[in-house]
């Protein structure tokens, strides 16, 4: 009778722990770099058969793709502030949330994703590295590493940006 209770009591606390796992909300986290339409993805992004072998790009289709499938699906995107304050603070977020995030404010941002984060009413968040962030906005060249300029960035300013320094790091450049 003993071991019965045990068990009916740990059965319990199991059960309980799956439900109070799948009640807490939850945020998914969705980073990106590099944003190329497939008739501009850099030579040195794709292998022999025109893939796209570089874990930092994305092709503009596939995110626009994945862009209409979270407003289709219902999600909201949150600010840094917002996802600071559930994470920390346990703030109240809507069920469907999630982060898009950018790293090191590459020109390709403002230039492929910025509109179709438009398009489809959501924010991102872009951590620029702010010693790297060029004073004159230049043509867009999907073969060279530009990053988004002043400019580009004033342009597109309810994206949220972030400076950050990396200085030890030698593929900032």
């Amino acid at each position: 009778m003993k071991i019965f209770i045990i068990f009916i009591v740990l059965a319990f606390i199991f059960i309980g722990s799956i439900l109070i796992y799948y009640k807490t909300p939850k945020v998914s986290v969705l980073m990106y770099h590099d944003v190329f339409y497939k008739n501009e993805l850099p030579k040195k992004a794709l292998n022999d058969k025109g893939q796209i072998v570089d874990d930092c790009v994305v092709s503009a289709e596939n995110f626009k793709e994945q862009m209409r499938f979270l407003k289709k699906k219902g999600y909201h995107t949150l600010s840094l502030d917002e996802f600071y304050d559930f994470v920390i603070n346990g703030a109240k977020i809507p069920e469907k949330s999630v982060l898009i995030t950018f790293d090191d404010g590459r020109k390709s941002n403002f230039i492929n994703a910025y509109p179709i984060l438009k398009e489809n009413g959501f924010r991102a968040v872009i951590f620029l590295v702010t010693s790297k962030i060029p004073d004159k906005t230049s043509e867009f060249n999907p073969e060279k590493y530009q990053r988004m300029s002043f400019e580009e960035i004033e342009k597109s300013k309810e994206l949220e940006w972030h400076p950050y320094e990396r200085p030890s790091d030698p593929l900032v450049r």
